[in-house]
């Protein structure tokens, strides 16, 4: 399996960038790319990974799965890279770095719950979710001059 690093390394030479070329593409540092391709930092900031694909003209999901990257067909999984792919893209930037923030989380898990439960083909498990989700979001009640 390719690695993200090595994937980055093999476009920005094939495109014959340097990493001050790669640096000055995404707004991102020589140091900290030349730590991701020699896979020092083998996970970074999917706001990080965002500029990369901007800056070297693939998709997202380029960097996930070697199968998808590589245009082979028939995995069970492809569509839902795609989709994701697909609606990243349909988003803007403060979209893209809200959903890569730590603030994010308690939505996405939601978004999980919804998927994992199949909830949305039964509309009162829907409001289920919600009604537990909102429960769990809601600050403690405090009496006043507490």
């Amino acid at each position: 399996m390719t690695t993200l690093g090595e994937k980055v390394r093999q476009l920005r030479k094939g495109r014959q960038w340097t990493l001050k070329s790669l640096a000055n593409q995404t707004g991102l540092s020589q140091s900290y790319l030349s730590a991701i391709e020699k896979g020092k930092r083998p996970n970074p900031s999917f706001c990080a990974v965002v500029r990369l694909a901007d800056a070297l003209d693939v998709p997202l999901v380029y960097f996930v799965d070697d199968d998808v990257s590589t245009g082979r067909e028939g995995r069970a999984d492809d569509s839902r890279c795609e989709a994701s792919t697909g609606i990243l893209m349909l988003h803007d930037r403060n979209l893209q770095q809200f959903i890569a923030s730590e603030e994010s989380l308690p939505y996405l898990a939601f978004a999980k719950q919804l998927a994992d439960h199949n909830a949305l083909e039964d509309p009162s498990r829907v409001l289920q979710l919600v009604a537990e989700f909102l429960s769990d979001r809601k600050p403690p009640y405090k009496l006043p001059g507490q």
